[in-house]
Parts: C-alpha cells; sequence; structure tokens
C-alpha cells in the first residue's frame, strides 16, 4: 500500500500514468524511459484533485502537529540561549561533518577562521561542546558550534543580497545559522524554531529561496528541505503503484526497472548531490539511497556536474546511469561492529564521553541504511522504505509549521503540481499549461 493511502488518492494520479521503458537499441532517439500521461478522459479533473487532496492533507497534518507545541512563544531576548546543551550536542556531529566539507573554504581552510582546518577538533570532545559560556570569542573558540551560535542573535542575522562570486563575503556567518536551521528541520527539533520565529527581526523568509547569486540555481535555501523531501516522497509512491517494474513476480526485468526511469534518476541524483552550496538538504536521502559521504568520492562525484554532453536521466540503464553519475554506496556498518569499537575504545582508556561522540559520528552516519543498497525496493528494504517515506513526509510538515510561524503561504498545491510536471514526461499530448492571475502563478493540468 502506498503512503498515506487513506489520504492521499495516489490512484487519481497513477491511473493517468504508464511507465514506458527505451529499448537501448539506438533506435530510441532522445526518447526517456519514464511514467508517461496516458492522455485518458477526465485526466486535469482527476490530477487536479490528487494535488488539491495532497495539499488538504499537508495542511491538516501540519495544524495536528502544531497543537503538540506552545500556542504562543515570548520573542527571545538577543543573548537568550535558543540551543540547548542537549540540542547542541546532538548536532554538533554533523555541523563538525559540514566546517570540514561544504563549509570549509576552496582551499579546506575553516571558513570561519581564516585558519587551516584544524582536524584534532574531531578528536576533542570538549570541542565538539562549546564550554566557552561567555560567547565572546566567537568562532575564535575553536569549538564546532560557539556559545555564541547557539543564542538568539546569531539566529537573527539577515540575508544580504550579493555580486556574484560573493555569497561567502556577505553572508558567511547568516550561512551558518541557516545549516544550522535546517539540521533542526532534520531532527525534528521544532521548539527552538517556533521560539525564533516569535523574534520580530528573524529574516528566515527572505532565506526560504535563495540562491549563492540572483543566476544561479536557488540552492541554498530552507525550500530545498521540503523540494527533496516531496520528490523522493512522490518518486517512491509512485513506483509503488506499478509492481510490475519492482518486483519479479510481477514482470519486473533489467529494461522494465523503475531505477531506469528519468523520474527515479533524477530523484536519486539531486536529492544526493554533491555540488550545492548547502549539503545539509542532501544528507537523509544519502543515509536511505546508500550514497556514500566518503570525501573522496565526494569530490570525485562532484566534477560529474560541470560535464557537458552527458547523457540525461532516464536514457542510460540503471548501471550504466550509476557508472555515470560515479554513484558509491556506503558500506553498511553492523550493529555489532559498532559494539565492537566501542569495546575496543574503552579498553584504550578514552573518556566515555569521546567514545560517545565518536560512536554518535558513526551510528548517525548508518542509521536509515538500506539493507541492500541503490534497491529501496529489494524485499529486505520494506522496513526502511516504510520509514523513510514517513520521514519524507515529516520534513514536509515541519517546513509547512516553519512556513506558518513565518506567516508565509505556501501554496502546497501549487509546489506539488510544479514537481509532478517536473518529473512526469508528457509525451506527444499537451497535460498542463502554467498560468499566472490574481492567485499567483501556477501550474494547471488540462
Amino acid at each position: 500500500m502506498a503512503h498515506q493511502a487513506h489520504n492521499i488518492p495516489w490512484q487519481a494520479l497513477t491511473s493517468h500514468l504508464k511507465p514506458v521503458f527505451r529499448k537501448y537499441d539506438g533506435a530510441d532517439g532522445d526518447k526517456t524511459s519514464n511514467f508517461y500521461v496516458c492522455y485518458k478522459p477526465q485526466q486535469g479533473k482527476q490530477l487536479t484533485y490528487f494535488v488539491t487532496a495532497f495539499a488538504q492533507n499537508i495542511e491538516q497534518h501540519t495544524e495536528c502537529e502544531r497543537r503538540k507545541y506552545q500556542d504562543t512563544y515570548t520573542a527571545p531576548a538577543r543573548h537568550d540561549l535558543i540551543l540547548t546543551d542537549a540540542v547542541a550536542k546532538k548536532l554538533a556531529p554533523t555541523v563538525l561533518r559540514l566546517r570540514q566539507r561544504s563549509l570549509a573554504d576552496s582551499d579546506g581552510r575553516d571558513r570561519y577562521t581564516d585558519q587551516p582546518f584544524d582536524q584534532s577538533m574531531s578528536n576533542d570532545a570538549t570541542r565538539l561542546f562549546c564550554r566557552h559560556g561567555d560567547g565572546q570569542q566567537g568562532f575564535g573558540c575553536g569549538c564546532v558550534i560557539p556559545y555564541c551560535e547557539r543564542q538568539a542573535a546569531a539566529f537573527l542575522r539577515e540575508y544580504v543580497p550579493n555580486p556574484c562570486f560573493q555569497f561567502f563575503q556577505h553572508n558567511a556567518e547568516a550561512f551558518y545559522n541557516l545549516e544550522i536551521l535546517k539540521l533542526l528541520l532534520l531532527y525534528g527539533e521544532m521548539d527552538p524554531i517556533l521560539r525564533i520565529c516569535a523574534h520580530t527581526e528573524v529574516d528566515y523568509e527572505n532565506w526560504h529561496h535563495v540562491g549563492p547569486c540572483y543566476d544561479e540555481f536557488p540552492d541554498v535555501g530552507w525550500d530545498r528541505i521540503y523540494i527533496n523531501a516531496l520528490d523522493a516522497y512522490l518518486c517512491l509512491n509512485v513506483v509503488y503503484c506499478f509492481p510490475e517494474i519492482w518486483e519479479p513476480a510481477s514482470g519486473r526485468t533489467a529494461r522494465q526497472d523503475y531505477r531506469n526511469t528519468y523520474m527515479y534518476q533524477r530523484v536519486m541524483a539531486s536529492c544526493t548531490s554533491f555540488r550545492a552550496t548547502s549539503e545539509v538538504p542532501a544528507l537523509p536521502h544519502r543515509q536511505f539511497f546508500g550514497v556514500s559521504n566518503d570525501e573522496t568520492y565526494r569530490k570525485r562525484r562532484g566534477d560529474v556536474s560541470w560535464e557537458r554532453c552527458k547523457p540525461g536521466h532516464g536514457i542510460l540503464p540503471w548501471k550504466e546511469f550509476l557508472a555515470e553519475e560515479r554513484l558509491t554506496p556506503d558500506p553498511v556498518v553492523e550493529s555489532f561492529a559498532i559494539n565492537y569499537a566501542c569495546k575496543v575504545l574503552m579498553d584504550k582508556g578514552l573518556p566515555a564521553e569521546l567514545v560517545s561522540s565518536i560512536l554518535d559520528y558513526v551510528d548517525h552516519a548508518t542509521q536509515n541504511r538500506l539493507e541492500k543498497p541503490l534497491d529501496p525496493f529489494h524485499p529486505v528494504n520494506g522496513h526502511q522504505l516504510r520509514r523513510y517515506l514517513a520521514y519524507c513526509w515529516q520534513l514536509i510538515i515541519r517546513c509547512s509549521m516553519l512556513a506558518h510561524a513565518l506567516g508565509m503561504n505556501l501554496d502546497w498545491k501549487a509546489i506539488v503540481s510544479e514537481r509532478l510536471v517536473e518529473l512526469v514526461s508528457r509525451g506527444d499530448g499537451k497535460w498542463c499549461t502554467y498560468r499566472i492571475d490574481s492567485e499567483g502563478d501556477y501550474w494547471e493540468f488540462l
């Protein structure tokens, strides 16, 4: 059963789609393997019904989830602590990896201290959790999350429009905080988010949809959290409704494989991308799909995005697509191996706090990992697939809660429609039109 089949009318969507696969014999031209619109009667009404019900379900779940928190929050003073000790400790291992990678300068230096990255930071438990309570040293204290970055003032930095190639000169510290906000969304820590959104000076609305400069892809904003989640959620639920392309007993073959489709290949490549300015939105999807987070692999795969004349998604069969994208699965770390590592570290006399930090790093990197990497619909992956779909839905709801707290009106019907237009192939007909009117700009299904 597709996720939330009792609330979302998946049949209204999938009854108007058909998986079509290339023959891969050179005679297909530029035709892609994908889900194509069927052009049946009542198609426009049915698709509109689907996106309307989907959007209403988001709003209903947002209201339900919001009731779990205080009705109102008092605006914090600038020196008030927003990130508690527990939350800071939870985020620190991930923030450490970000500072070593996507938050580092182009030459590998720490962007926030202008010093060569201090590798001892990852081996010093005291620097994973800042104890410089006055916060006056800023990033100079050398800790992963400086104390001042846990205070309200750090969450009130404004977005500054910048000239080309000068994003970090104008927005480095604000971007660091934006990545903290995204991590709070990933971890479901909504209380600090709702608290800071009560402040009149919070600027996260301007950070919603933004790029490193006006003419570059908008991969910086927090909208990438729900866009990635929504793309993955739509893709995997659509695939589920066609067992003949994922279940061998129902007809799955090497050619008729969901992983050959444009929709799946595009979602997997974009949701796990290493070329985005912000790495945070990709983290949970790399974990699920089993895409390596290894540093050398990251650099190797990142170059793929700059290659010219590379075949588009849905053109190559799955194994060739993997080679073209240089997608490599991470090894699965079994629980017994983690327990053994814990014993060895303790026997070596390492402090319990340091051992815990090290194992948190390993555990975080392997949670939600597919037992059979790169094949979510393999029978052994069923439990993790269901967990992942539920998690993607939670991310959408958390972003909706953030938008509500900021007084923003996210048009989920328009957003879901746009994602479908991006992922589904139209074939030779016309199935939608782009409209701009008093209600805004949106795709209308025909």
